[in-house]
């Protein structure tokens, strides 16, 4: 309708001509005249006699897919002329930085429907990816969009007694979240020492939920690394915090000592206790640290040595240059000026010397 009054005002112009020369008007297939025109001028109601007329009916498509996943997109093409005809179908989709093109030519008979599937990789990066599907025959365009999802867990809100005396059992409590644009499900799992406890959730976008575990009475007095993690098939979280347990000493061989730790975002301390390092009795601190970054890297770790009134007896420095993802022993030992009975306290900082904070 809008062509046969476009049609109309250039006649009433006298720019049939020209506009036809633009590729605005259709021509007849012996001469590439304009459009009959009535002794009145208007334009004839039938310019499409012997021609196709193609018509992007409808385009499909799931409207998200997950990371990794491929696309199907279904495009029916309508002949609504009186004679076949091929036009080329073109799906044009991706960022301003990866775009996807492909295009495949369609041959539709008079009044029939064709349809042509393009699939399509839009790789790993969640968002709104935008498309274009074009008739190349008319230039006509039809626009969408379609999303890349994923799950994402984090956790938050841990609740746990640092400090318990040895035969308690002690609770563990943790609240996980999915912070990403799918249903996901996720392994929540706790470790210490010998001690692993796991439990598999599954949470809508946007979704929280409370995960309880409880680490059997079974620690000797000392200072313990608990680790907590989130493990799915879109990634991982892995945290860490420190427990004491406390209890009388039968002896100085198994003498509780307390102790901290500080990292940073590039090491975790997996182990640490105040103990006999040497077959000579000489005490110091022993444990495992692992080097979370994705290259090698040189590790330092200090530790401070203190009494009871938090007086610093000593200061031992190891450094070590470890593989990616890889964990490692390390072994200090206490040179204090006072005897090692004196120790009441200690602190282990990891660092890894590339680590951006």
């Amino acid at each position: 309708m809008y062509r046969r009054q476009y049609w109309k005002a250039l006649s009433s112009l006298g720019l049939v001509s020209l506009a036809g020369c633009l590729g605005t008007a259709e021509t007849d297939d012996s001469d590439g005249s304009p459009p009959r025109t009535s002794d009145t001028g208007s334009v004839d109601e039938s310019p499409t006699d012997g021609k196709p007329v193609f018509d992007i009916v409808e385009v499909t498509h799931p409207s998200s897919i997950r990371a990794g996943e491929t696309a199907t997109f279904q495009i029916q093409v309508e002949n609504t002329g009186t004679a076949s005809g091929t036009t080329d179908i073109e799906l044009l989709i991706g960022t301003r930085h990866d775009m996807v093109e492909r295009s495949e030519s369609l041959t539709v008979s008079p009044t029939a429907t064709e349809t042509v599937s393009f699939t399509v990789d839009l790789g790993t990066q969640r968002g709104q990816y935008e498309y274009q599907v074009t008739d190349s025959a008319t230039g006509v365009s039809q626009l969408g969009e379609i999303e890349i999802t994923d799950p994402e867990f984090t956790f938050r809100d841990l609740t746990l007694d640092r400090t318990v005396d040895e035969g308690e059992s002690i609770p563990v409590r943790v609240v996980v979240e999915n912070t990403g644009t799918a249903t996901g499900t996720a392994t929540v799992s706790l470790a210490v020492e010998t001690i692993e406890r796991s439990e598999q959730i599954t949470l809508a976008a946007g979704d929280s939920t409370l995960v309880e575990f409880t680490i059997e009475p079974v620690l000797a007095a000392g200072t313990y690394t608990v680790l907590l993690g989130i493990e799915s098939e879109y990634g991982g979280q892995v945290d860490s915090t420190q427990l004491t347990v406390t209890g009388e000493a039968d002896d100085d061989d198994d003498k509780a000592v307390h102790g901290e730790v500080t990292t940073d975002d590039c090491t975790t301390i997996l182990t640490h206790e105040f103990t006999e390092v040497t077959d000579h009795r000489q005490w110091g601190i022993q444990g495992q640290a692992r080097n979370e970054s994705d290259e090698q890297d040189t590790v330092q770790i200090n530790v401070w040595f203190y009494d009871e009134d938090g007086v610093q007896l000593d200061h031992r420095r190891f450094s070590t240059a470890v593989r990616p993802n890889t964990a490692f022993t390390f072994q200090l030992q206490y040179r204090g000026n006072q005897p090692a009975d004196a120790v009441a306290s200690y602190h282990v900082g990891a660092h890894t010397m590339a680590c951006p904070s």
